[in-house]
């Protein structure tokens, strides 16, 4: 700072020249080095220069990086969307399982039911065995005794 007022009291045209030449280079961030400031002609050539340099590295840098992160955004969807998809799917297994294991359930009832008739036929049967037998057994000795009246 001392020594840009140290040289416009010496020299008016070039210390307004630093001053606006320091103050475009904070503005634009671009660094501007004592020694360009023998020309104007030199020192504007040199910011426009720094400038496109600045831009021609830090455009390209930008665009890769906006291009990455549509990347990702765009794999990120179409993950959330193939997990939504898995999701639906899996629920839709998960009803129709439900719906199997439904159906297996009412078929289980189904066998006991038929189990428990089948047992119950099979003691009916038993139960008719047993009688036929004494009425068998009742038509012998009916049998038995026309038989001896007709030997009387």
């Amino acid at each position: 700072m001392s020594t840009s007022t140290s040289l416009s009291r010496k020299i008016p045209s070039l210390g307004l020249m630093f001053r606006n030449c320091w103050r475009r280079s904070i503005n634009k961030g671009s660094q501007i080095l004592l020694s360009n400031f023998r020309s104007t002609s030199r020192l504007s050539s040199t910011i426009y220069v720094r400038k496109f340099s600045l831009r021609k590295i830090m455009i390209p840098k930008f665009n890769k990086k906006k291009g990455e992160m549509v990347r990702e955004w765009d794999l990120s969807e179409a993950f959330e969307t193939q997990v939504n998809e898995l999701e639906a799917q899996l629920q839709e297994n998960k009803d129709k399982m439900a719906s199997f294991n439904f159906q297996v359930y009412n078929y289980h009832i189904q066998i006991i039911k038929l189990n428990k008739e089948i047992t119950d036929l099979e003691k009916h049967k038993i139960e008719l065995g047993k009688s036929l037998s004494h009425f068998a057994l009742g038509r012998k000795s009916i049998n038995k005794q026309t038989k001896e009246f007709n030997m009387l």
